[in-house]
């Protein structure tokens, strides 16, 4: 049996829209790649490529639309917050204190001279 020659993907890959898919899917994997090294997260990219007939009365012309999407992975958003005895939610931990920092008065040894600071 003769093997039928097959042309290389990457050659379909590089005519769909004269180029811009290659662009196209270039702009978002690198979006991709920044989200990923910036969140540490898993994140993707996914060409899906639309086989069709572009007429009905012939079976030569093939029509493919591509659909170009990413997936970007999301920092975690978390803040962090106090539940009251009323379980209302606050920035500062109920059980704990606050103190209260003033100015204390500090003596130069040399000059023998009070400073604030």
């Amino acid at each position: 049996m003769q093997q039928k020659a097959i042309r290389p993907f990457s050659d379909t890959l590089r005519e769909l829209r004269r180029g811009d898919v290659l662009q196209e899917l270039s702009v978002e994997l690198n979006k991709v790649v920044e989200a990923v090294r910036r969140t540490q997260k898993d994140g993707s990219v996914t060409l899906t490529l639309k086989v069709g007939l572009a007429s009905k009365s012939s079976d030569n012309a093939i029509m493919l639309t591509d659909i170009i999407s990413s997936k970007l992975p999301r920092a975690d958003s978390v803040s962090l917050f106090y539940a009251t005895n009323d379980n209302n939610l606050q920035k500062n931990d109920p059980n704990q204190g606050s103190l209260e920092f003033s100015v204390v008065p500090s003596i130069n040894p040399k000059e023998g001279d009070t400073k604030i600071g």
